[in-house]
């Protein structure tokens, strides 16, 4: 989701990362966020959200985006399910 066209579009516009709009999107449909990161400038960008609103006709452009499955783990997927797996087992060599 971090390369979809549309959120790279919004995200220059509003002058934010993919990851704070989809955050903000996320609040502002009233959906309780927990960013998880731990890099120390990943959580501040994380913090970045609150000084800016997406726009109706955005909103409803990343709403539009909807492919009715989980984008960043679909448990449907083999290949997901190992690769999470994976990490358990060895955090340090993989990662979500």
């Amino acid at each position: 989701m971090f390369d979809e066209p549309i959120l790279k579009e919004i995200a220059e516009k509003y002058n934010k990362t993919v990851a704070q709009i989809i955050l903000r999107w996320n609040v502002q449909q009233g959906v309780i966020v927990i960013p998880k990161s731990v890099h120390r400038e990943r959580m501040k960008e994380n913090l970045d959200i609150w000084n800016f609103k997406i726009e109706d006709d955005d909103m409803e452009r990343i709403g539009s985006l909807d492919k009715n499955c989980p984008s960043m783990l679909d448990t449907r997927k083999v290949s997901e399910v190992k690769r999470v797996y994976d990490y358990l087992n060895n955090p340090v060599l993989t990662s979500l």
